[in-house]
């Protein structure tokens, strides 16, 4: 079962809890968690501001 790296929520079968998958390290995040400055990606690109 997939869920968030971070907090540990799964995916619901209703689809309420929606995951999504980082694009730099790969890993699956919540709606909270899926910025990469949320779940501290090592793998994003710095931040330009």
């Amino acid at each position: 079962m997939d869920s968030c790296q971070v907090c540990g929520k799964a995916k619901e079968p209703s689809l309420l809890l929606k995951l999504y998958i980082c694009p730099f390290c790969s890993h699956t995040f919540c709606d909270k968690h899926r910025q990469p400055e949320k779940h501290n990606c090592a793998l994003a690109p710095p931040s330009s501001t």
